[in-house]
């Protein structure tokens, strides 16, 4: 033969195992699907209502696991302070910032009012005093301004998890997030193109594997000419073309079931008998845990020592012990 029908021999079983490459890998990414969502490989027939089988269950354990999170919550809620004392407690902070924000005022006004008898090592130090005097107030108002803010965003879900508990657990009672046939219309198109896919894939795999047998067997045999070369790579070619269209297909498809699954994994979202409530499920599950920082952050504030530092800087100025002496 010559060296031209050698090279053409060559590529074909070259693109034949291209063929065979894409296929192994697609077959690979499918099976990994299948395996992870229980289904069944070798029977297509049976993948939709498999798919739609493990949805529902995992749906089911979703569930399960989101409203004994609740409760958990809720139990733990009961043990914290009750919100109306938390409420207290930060306007009793509010009205504390206020009666300070006074303080300092008659403080600068004292400052003033002795500014002029003052040495300028004196002016400084008292004015350094009242800048640490000021800052301290400044954020003391405004961490209890932001910790009355959260508390106000916290409280619906507060209220909803501080209900009695069988009135608690008859609204976690939660129903599937779909039916069975929303599922199927949602889920059917994309699994119908992942069987025709993988059905597909079979014979193009098949093929190839036929003319790659029956040109070797003519090259070992009687010969084989020019044109039935030149129709085996003609052929092959768009067998190739076909299965390296397939990545993309079935990439569609897979993603597709994936966000299905990863919904029935992550829904309800929100109670059905409380549509209109501002938070949801998920928030309910760190509720707790967010209302006993805020508790904490609360005590925190209430030991703030802003109002001992405007006493101590009041009866500096006014008493002048504390001051660097005159020079």
């Amino acid at each position: 033969m010559s060296s031209p029908t050698q090279t053409e021999y060559t590529a074909i079983k070259s693109t034949v195992s291209s063929i065979q490459a894409l296929q192994l890998a697609l077959d690979v990414e499918l099976r990994q699907f299948l395996h992870g969502h229980s289904m069944t490989p070798n029977d297509t027939s049976l993948w939709t209502n498999q798919f739609i089988d493990y949805l529902l269950d995992k749906n089911a354990e979703y569930r399960t696991r989101l409203t004994e999170k609740i409760s958990r919550q809720a139990r733990r809620l009961r043990r914290l302070i009750a919100p109306s004392i938390f409420n207290s407690k930060v306007e009793a902070m509010l009205q504390i910032v206020a009666e300070v924000a006074v303080e300092i005022a008659e403080i600068e006004q004292l400052f003033r009012h002795q500014h002029g008898s003052m040495t300028v090592v004196q002016r400084s130090f008292f004015n350094d005093l009242l800048t640490t005097v000021r800052q301290s107030y400044e954020a003391c108002t405004t961490e209890t301004l932001a910790l009355r803010l959260r508390f106000e965003e916290l409280r619906p879900a507060l209220d909803f998890l501080g209900q009695p508990e069988d009135v608690l657990f008859r609204m976690l009672v939660l129903g599937p997030y779909s039916t069975r046939d929303a599922i199927r219309a949602s889920i059917g198109g994309a699994m119908d193109d992942l069987a025709t896919l993988h059905i597909s894939r079979e014979g193009i795999g098949r093929r190839a594997t036929e003319i790659e047998y029956n040109v070797s067997i003519d090259w070992c045999g009687a010969g084989v000419t020019h044109p039935q070369l030149q129709e085996a790579t003609e052929t092959l070619n768009d067998l190739h073309a076909q299965i390296s269209s397939q990545i993309r297909s079935q990439n569609v498809a897979l993603l597709k079931l994936q966000a299905e699954a990863a919904t029935a994994n992550s829904s309800p979202h929100r109670l059905q008998e409380h549509r209109d409530a501002q938070w949801s499920l998920p928030d309910l599950i760190t509720v707790a845990t967010d209302y006993d920082s805020l508790s904490r952050y609360c005590s925190l504030l209430e030991e703030e020592q802003i109002r001992v530092s405007v006493r101590q800087a009041n009866l500096r100025l006014s008493q002048g012990r504390s001051a660097p002496a005159r020079n």
